[in-house]
């Protein structure tokens, strides 16, 4: 997942995105205007669960450069919300 803001989206949009081994690649964004910054994050991550649900072996998703970057405070705060609330 990825924050990116651009002019048309001045507030920024989280995107999740997977690329298949075929070279297939599934993205869908969703605009901190329409949904705001948590809740857009929130939907990011459903998003990429359903996309890794899809996948039946999942060697290749390992990405050591996203491992090393991390996603911040906010997603790992928004993970725990989202445990506590499927709780």
């Amino acid at each position: 997942m990825h924050f990116h803001t651009i002019s048309a989206q001045p507030l920024g949009f989280w995107q999740a995105t997977i690329r298949f081994h075929d070279g297939k690649r599934i993205a869908k964004s969703f605009s901190v205007r329409k949904f705001g910054r948590r809740e857009a994050l929130k939907h990011a991550i459903a998003a990429r669960r359903d996309m890794l649900a899809m996948v039946d072996d999942r060697p290749y998703l390992y990405d050591p450069i996203a491992k090393k970057c991390g996603y911040g405070k906010e997603l790992a705060q928004a993970h725990r919300v989202e445990a506590l609330n499927t709780s």
